[in-house]
């Protein structure tokens, strides 16, 4: 619906359940619909290589660091909507 007459979607991510559409806004508006799967190989080299550069910053999506025994906890607090990114490192010692 927010689409412009004529207007470009792009439907970008990883779908893990079946997503319904009603497909009368795309023909009245005439729009253009296209999938993009969220990220390519060269995507997450490119990623890295700006993280590695300090061309991103991190830090401010980072809410959790948390052992890797400790999953359930970072599952848990993302399915709660109260972690942004949730970092889990193995053999993580406290402090």
């Amino acid at each position: 619906q927010a689409a412009a007459k004529k207007g470009k979607v792009v439907l970008t991510g990883i779908f893990h359940h079946e997503a319904h559409i009603d497909p009368r806004h795309i023909v009245k508006k005439e729009l253009r619909v296209r999938g993009s799967i969220c990220y390519s190989r060269d995507d997450f080299a490119t990623s890295i290589q700006l993280v590695a550069d300090g061309r991103v910053r991190t830090a401010p999506v980072i809410t959790h660091v948390l052992d890797l025994d400790e999953m359930h906890t970072a599952l848990d607090l993302i399915k709660r909507r109260e972690a942004v990114k949730v970092i889990l490192e193995p053999n993580r010692t406290s402090g």
